[in-house]
């Protein structure tokens, strides 16, 4: 399978679920990759928001230091511990609720690279609602 190349060292992938959240509640993303190569340490970014032409990150960015262990040939890695999460606020509207997390890799020991992972999440839009039930005249 081909993903698209957006731009120099970032690839547009399809999240591998879409949970449902509410405005306010947390995400927590568990990315994995291969590695091949010296131990390094990676500092990790990511922000959800929309993609489209280009990304648009609404929530706050999250940074996290992970240490990354040798590997002499191709191996699948994922963090060994729970991430932070990334507090789902100041959101735009997103076509059907849906949005989108942007995530960078970055070390001394590789070039950059970034993932946006559509559909990461589903946020229903909190529509004000009103019902008028009743009125007292005296």
């Amino acid at each position: 399978m081909v993903f698209p190349r957006v731009a120099l060292g970032r690839i547009v992938l399809p999240a591998d679920n879409t949970p449902v959240k509410s405005i306010g509640a947390t995400l927590v993303p568990s990315p994995r990759w291969r590695y091949k190569g010296p131990a390094c340490t990676i500092t990790l970014t990511y922000q959800v928001g929309r993609w489209g032409i280009t990304f648009d990150g609404d929530t706050a960015k999250v940074t996290e230091t992970l240490n990354q262990p040798a590997s002499d040939t191709w191996k699948e890695f994922s963090p060994d511990r729970a991430l932070k999460g990334v507090t789902l606020a100041g959101l735009e509207a997103a076509t059907n609720d849906l949005y989108d997390m942007e995530m960078w890799f970055k070390s001394p020991a590789f070039a950059d690279q970034g993932a946006i992972f559509t559909a990461c999440c589903k946020v229903p839009a909190v529509t004000p609602v009103l019902e008028i039930v009743s009125c007292s005249f005296s």
